[in-house]
């Protein structure tokens, strides 16, 4: 698995962009996405060739770099759009871990 070499960790004031997300995913998995489209709900991780190994990467990456604390729901997580909504609606909620 790669770094991550974004900017900075986001402060829970900043939501999570497809395109922070394509890199996440990139950096994690190796699978070379576009961020065009990721916001159709019945696009699936497993189609865009990330596996469970690979989601459980992504996700950890993600309470790594924002002030969030996924959980079951997002290691379950089956399209990039569930995982967007999920780490902003926390971030909008300004839940900490």
């Amino acid at each position: 698995m790669g770094e991550f070499t974004g900017a900075a960790t986001p402060s829970a004031s900043d939501r999570l962009t497809y395109e922070q997300l394509v890199v996440i995913v990139r950096a994690c998995t190796g699978v070379q996405l576009d961020a065009a489209g990721l916001d159709d709900p019945e696009l699936e991780l497993t189609a865009l060739g990330v596996d469970s190994l690979g989601l459980l990467g992504v996700v950890a990456e993600l309470e790594r770099r924002y002030p969030v604390l996924l959980g079951p729901e997002a290691e379950q997580a089956v399209s990039p759009r569930a995982l967007y909504d999920l780490v902003n609606a926390q971030l909008a909620r300004g839940d900490r871990p």
